[in-house]
């Protein structure tokens, strides 16, 4: 008998963990309290356009410090010393870009964390989830980012 369950679970994603309090990433060469100096650097790219890398930037770097810039993929020029971050909508086109994206990927650049940014207030289709398993081995790991209709609101 076949368990036509099976055909519908959806494949498990890599998620990374969250990084830790700001505090405990501060240099050995410290900082003041309130203004804290973030050893891990990254830059963040877009896998195609309007995936929401200036605005995953922007919320991992909210004032501005430089700990998360945003970079290029077309100039094949990444800032030295910073951990890749990948962003893509959870959409067929989106994840055929990050797709596209890894094959041309440079071992020496490190594999990148995705962020894989919801279009919508509902589950990726399950299609996306295949594709992003064949993926896995290219990536360090999934980061959710949910649908917020708030940013549709907000103009700056």
């Amino acid at each position: 008998m076949h368990d036509s369950t099976m055909c519908h679970q959806r494949p498990p994603l890599a998620v990374v963990p969250p990084l830790p309090h700001p505090q405990r990433l501060i240099a050995p060469s410290g900082g003041r309290s309130d203004h804290p100096t973030w050893t891990v650097r990254l830059v963040v790219l877009g896998a195609h356009g309007g995936a929401g890398a200036s605005t995953v930037a922007t919320l991992l770097d909210p004032g501005g410090t430089g700990w998360a810039v945003e970079g290029n993929l077309s100039t094949g020029q990444l800032p030295a010393g910073r951990r890749p971050v990948l962003v893509a909508r959870s959409t067929g086109y989106g994840v055929a870009e990050v797709a596209r994206v890894l094959t041309r990927w440079r071992a020496r650049l490190g594999r990148p964390v995705l962020v894989l940014v919801a279009d919508a207030a509902t589950p990726p289709p399950l299609s996306i989830s295949y594709r992003l398993g064949a993926l896995h081995s290219l990536i360090a790991g999934v980061v959710p980012l949910p649908y917020l209709a708030r940013f549709r609101a907000i103009s700056n």
